[in-house]
């Protein structure tokens, strides 16, 4: 049975900005993409560097640091189709921010 981890408040994360969660001792890229809350795996798959410090361009993170993108809701990278990195379910309820793990 899925286990829900909260991760943050509402408001905590500005529009359009990502943040790292720790999520059962992983670390969780968790963004506010204009009022929707999602969660893909922290790592860039190019070199491991935090997604969370990236933009959000559309439906994509683009890495901050070599600029490989990774869609939000389905974890594809653009740069290698059909890679997919982790991507988690995120509930809001209340004010919270939940991550199903």
């Amino acid at each position: 049975m899925p286990e829900m981890i909260k991760v943050a408040e509402v408001g905590s994360i500005p529009e359009n900005t990502g943040i790292e969660v720790e999520v059962n001792g992983r670390p969780v890229a968790l963004f506010n993409k204009g009022g929707e809350y999602l969660a893909i795996d922290n790592a860039c798959p190019h070199e491991g560097e935090p997604l969370s410090q990236g933009d959000i361009k559309g439906d994509h993170v683009e890495c901050a640091y070599h600029q490989w993108k990774v869609h939000l809701k389905t974890g594809e990278t653009q740069e290698i189709p059909g890679y997919f990195i982790p991507v988690f379910k995120v509930k809001v309820i209340e004010k919270e921010i939940f991550i199903e793990v």
